[in-house]
């Protein structure tokens, strides 16, 4: 009843208050009459399928209201795996996946909801747009060099647009990591996707050459920074790759989130004639 109201309304849950007597009741049940493996396993799925049902409906939610109702989904499969599920089976496996799931997107939401309060709906969402194209100049510039033989001074100006790109990039992870809650948590969910490819490791990578262009030579050289950037040059295509796949990752996860309310669309399919004549005479 919570979660379907909460699908329905932007209030308070209407059970929060007799939630706590409800789960006594049920241990005590539980406790008088164990349920069978049937009845565990629709416990569990019932759950799960509330779980699924909350997740794809978040895309027309506000941030605030995605939050509580994942806030209250959150902590009933907490409690039914803790409280019920305790013995290891695969019921209280999928549980605990779909927590760690249900965790990471209502700490998205939430963060979410502190940035428009703090910046704007439209501010954020502006930004969220220049990213996605920076996103998608940098896998440009990151084909171009890998498929397409540049020239030194090209690829000198591809790493200066790349570490302006990546300053953009590292000041969203920043401020994020300042307004987020459970900052490890969140850390270590985006270190791969988020944090990792921001690093700007065309400038780092860069040739030795180069480094007197941007007047860095005689700093290269007392911190013996030339032997490291020719042997770290090796490192490059690898480099270009592990950022690329970050890269598309990002991409392709924030323009789910902006247009998944257009995938998420349900579609229902009628029998043919000869399909129905067949379950007929079926």
């Amino acid at each position: 009843l919570d979660v379907e109201a909460l699908l329905r309304t932007s209030g308070p849950p209407p059970l929060a208050g007799a939630r706590p007597d409800l789960r006594a009741a049920l241990l005590e049940a539980v406790a008088a009459a164990p349920p069978g493996d049937a009845l565990r396993d629709r416990w569990t799925r019932e759950l799960l399928d509330r779980a699924d049902t909350a997740l794809v409906t978040l895309d027309d939610m506000a941030p605030g209201r995605a939050f509580r109702l994942l806030d209250v989904v959150t902590a009933d499969l907490e409690w039914h795996a803790s409280r019920v599920e305790t013995a290891g089976s695969w019921r209280r496996t999928r549980l605990q996946r779909r927590i760690r799931r249900l965790r990471a997107e209502r700490q998205e939401r939430d963060l979410q909801g502190r940035l428009e309060d703090r910046f704007g709906t439209a501010r954020v969402a502006l930004f969220e747009r220049v990213v996605l194209w920076l996103i998608v100049l940098v896998l440009g510039l990151l084909a171009i060099e890998t498929f397409f033989d540049v020239s030194e001074s090209t690829i000198f100006w591809f790493a200066v647009v790349d570490t302006l790109a990546c300053g953009v990039f590292l000041w969203e992870v920043a401020v994020k990591l300042w307004m987020v809650k459970g900052k490890w948590f969140w850390f270590y969910r985006h270190f791969f996707v988020d944090i990792f490819p921001s690093i700007p490791f065309s400038l780092i990578l860069l040739h030795p050459s180069h480094w007197d262009a941007v007047r860095l030579g005689r700093a290269v050289r007392f911190a013996r920074l030339g032997r490291f950037a020719r042997y770290a040059r090796i490192l490059r295509p690898l480099m270009r790759l592990a950022r690329a796949f970050g890269f598309l990752a990002r991409g392709i996860d924030r323009l789910v989130r902006k247009f998944g309310f257009l995938l998420n669309r349900n579609i229902v399919l009628y029998p043919t004639r000869e399909e129905r004549r067949a379950m007929e005479e079926a």
